[in-house]
């Protein structure tokens, strides 16, 4: 069935989850077009792919014997922020990116702007992941990973809000999939 449905989308077509999150992160997305639908452009492009993975990945995760969260989650999330990022105006855009000076070395608009939606990539897909498996070591791994020594606020502020607002809503999806197979997990543990 995903393969099916992916056809139709070029950004998610064929690609294995660690080149898809590597495409996510990517700060040059936006200069290449050929994973945008022409139909949708950029915006419309990556909030259907967002919609189409997390649809596939809740009806995978719901099968009897689902396999991994933590891969399919850093890209919804990865996915979901950029496509937020991607609705940010130029006008918010003009106070939090620096104006070019036309320096030889500096990084263009374009560039800068690229980058801007990497960092918002790899902050949602940090704090979506940790809000799902309630685990902070999400963040702690993907600062790790990729050596992003000026995103650890971000992340980490990130990840525990998602892990806050994710305790209100439901029990971790680890606990929830144990206790669907009547094995209890951390909450039996934790109740008196």
């Amino acid at each position: 069935l995903n393969t099916v449905l992916a056809a139709g989308m070029p950004f998610l077509h064929g690609k294995p989850q660690p080149a898809l999150l590597s495409e996510i992160f990517s700060k040059n997305l936006l200069e290449q077009d050929s994973w945008i639908i022409p139909a949708f452009g950029p915006g419309l492009s990556m909030f259907s792919a967002f919609l189409m993975k997390w649809s596939l990945t809740l009806l995978a995760l719901c099968l009897p014997n689902p396999a991994g969260v933590v891969a399919p989650t850093m890209i919804i999330g990865g996915l979901l922020a950029r496509s937020v990022g991607m609705l940010v105006p130029d006008c918010v855009l003009d106070v939090i990116l620096p104006q070019e000076t036309g320096s030889p070395g500096e990084p263009s608009r374009a560039e800068m702007h690229g980058a801007l939606l990497a960092r918002f990539a790899v902050v949602g897909a940090a704090s979506f992941c940790a809000g799902v498996c309630r685990a902070f070591a999400m963040a702690i791994s993907v600062f790790e990973v990729l050596e992003l020594s000026g995103s650890v606020l971000p992340l980490s502020c990130a990840s525990l809000a998602a892990m806050l607002v994710a305790d209100r809503i439901a029990r971790p999806y680890f606990d929830t999939n144990l206790m669907g197979r009547g094995l209890g997990g951390i909450t039996a543990l934790t109740q008196t």
